[in-house]
């Protein structure tokens, strides 16, 4: 089968530390059946207009909707299927219906954007996502709450967990971080009535024992803010960073 084209954005600097990328690896060879190449992992936070003059900072980490439903219409026109990153997870490991093309949507930190704006443009579309949310959050201004997570779970999104207050996971010692981590997900399965199988690292930040913390906790896919090419291990995925004038 031919190489299917690569979603690769210019790559602009990252609004927090992270670790630093891995050397590129190789091309992601075919699935064992063939259908696809592992699918690329996209990452948003707000989708909302913002003066770049005012706010540099919010700028870069938002996507005007006029893009965003740009960049979504060009997907599907390239035979591309926006999905949650348990897709992802199961395109992996060679389980399930794989899309031939297949792309993770993901949005960090439960903005209430994701409800407003982001939810019936890729409704328009039939794209799926996953949305990462900080359970602290949830309810503030700005933020989604429980009910229109709710209606996001409805409408076929899949709620991952994002930590309880979105701090540095690699400063914390080892019961505050499992806490952090494990209980957003409990929180998040008890609230919503659904499992939780994603989890995303705060600013990215983590390490060999966050990692087996999120293990522990039951998760079983995360991701980063790296954006190399190392699809190896199903808790550190890299993504690729969508940011403001994309």
């Amino acid at each position: 089968p031919t190489a299917l084209p690569t979603l690769v954005p210019e790559l602009v600097p990252t609004l927090v530390p992270t670790l630093a990328p891995a050397p590129p690896a190789a091309a992601p060879e075919l699935l064992p059946d063939g259908q696809a190449t592992l699918p690329p992992i996209l990452m948003y936070h707000y989708i909302r207009d913002v003066d770049p003059a005012a706010d540099p900072m919010g700028y870069n980490l938002s996507i005007a909707p006029a893009d965003f439903e740009q960049q979504l219409a060009w997907l599907q026109q390239q035979g591309y299927v926006g999905v949650p990153m348990a897709t992802v997870e199961g395109c992996m490991r060679g389980r399930g219906e794989c899309p031939a093309r297949a792309v993770g949507l993901t949005f960090d930190d439960g903005y209430e954007d994701a409800y407003s704006i982001a939810l019936p443009i890729m409704q328009r579309y039939g794209m799926r996502g996953t949305f990462y949310v900080v359970n602290s959050f949830v309810g503030q201004p700005g933020y989604m709450s429980w009910e229109q997570l709710a209606a996001m779970r409805d409408a076929g999104m899949e709620i991952g967990a994002h930590s309880m207050s979105h701090l540095n996971l690699t400063t914390l010692d080892a019961g505050t971080a499992s806490y952090e981590i494990g209980q957003s997900k409990a929180e998040i399965e008890q609230r919503l009535g659904v499992g939780v199988a994603s989890f995303c690292y705060p600013a990215g930040f983590y390490d060999p024992q966050i990692e087996g913390l999120v293990q522990a906790a039951g998760y079983t896919n995360a991701t980063t803010t790296r954006w190399d090419f190392d699809y190896g291990d199903l808790l550190a995925l890299p993504r690729r960073r969508i940011a403001g004038g994309t």
